[in-house]
């Protein structure tokens, strides 16, 4: 799936996560993650961790509720973190991080 494809088919994402900035921490990393997992140039292997940790933060049902103020958040960051450090200083590059920071609005 391309990027072009991505935002084809769910147009009113960046405006969701716009709005909605404050309640997503990493919000930046996780859109450059995205990013990489779109860029032909990462590995499989890479696309499938940086896809599994995107799902898992993205995904209703977690091994802590989101609903609960602060702690919910805390297995997210935790997996989005462990994903971010084995995979991201190698393949998230600068211009995945532009391009997220554009789509959200920050630059």
């Amino acid at each position: 799936m391309t990027t072009a494809s991505f935002f084809n088919d769910f147009p009113n994402f960046g405006d969701f996560i716009r709005r909605n900035l404050n309640r997503f921490p990493l919000i930046v990393e996780l859109a450059a993650a995205a990013f990489a997992v779109a860029d032909p140039a990462t590995p499989a292997w890479a696309k499938a961790i940086l896809g599994a940790a995107i799902a898992y933060v993205l995904c209703p049902i977690d091994a802590i509720p989101d609903a609960i103020p602060v702690i919910g958040w805390t297995d997210d960051i935790g997996v989005l973190g462990a994903a971010l450090t084995g995979v991201a200083s190698i393949f998230i590059t600068d211009g995945h991080r532009r391009r997220a920071r554009q789509l959200l609005g920050l630059e």
